[in-house]
């Protein structure tokens, strides 16, 4: 006899979500600073349990430092907070966690290409690596080079 397996998706028939974001940009001199903050809840309409892996808060806060007309630099930290995720029908809290991530830019002189910049970062410094069991986890440490074009 063989086995039959079967598999569904787990999606939602009707879901609601509402919340309140905000943000805030300030210059001082050669630094920018940014902060935004996202509060939300979701909710499946059908069942009135929570949407899984949608955290209820998200904080976001950076700093630019523009050195000169060229070459720029940033950090940057992301604040995720508890997230409800479904385990086979048991509802399980994930942890809040926070990753930092930093980078730089250059301008490229006119000569080379006009308007290009490069740019370089490390996202999620400190390696973080986090509960991935029920495949929400983060990546770990990442590296990037891109090469931005302007063409009129």
């Amino acid at each position: 006899m063989k086995a039959e397996s079967r598999s569904r998706p787990d999606g939602v028939t009707l879901a609601r979500t509402r919340g309140l974001e905000s943000s805030l940009k300030r210059r001082f001199g050669r630094i920018e600073a940014r902060l935004s903050y996202t509060r939300s809840q979701g909710e499946n309409v059908t069942d009135g349990t929570p949407l899984t892996a949608v955290p209820r808060d998200v904080a976001n806060v950076g700093v630019d430092y523009r050195f000169n007309d060229r070459v720029s630099s940033y950090v940057s930290a992301l604040h995720t907070g508890v997230q409800v995720v479904d385990d086979a029908g048991t509802k399980l809290d994930l942890d809040p966690y926070t990753v930092v991530n930093a980078g730089g830019t250059y301008v490229l002189p006119r000569a080379w290409m006009e308007n290009s910049k490069v740019g370089f970062g490390v996202q999620n410094l400190a390696n973080l690596g986090l509960d991935n069991r029920y495949g929400y986890g983060e990546l770990g440490r990442r590296y990037y080079l891109r090469l931005q074009v302007e063409t009129r």
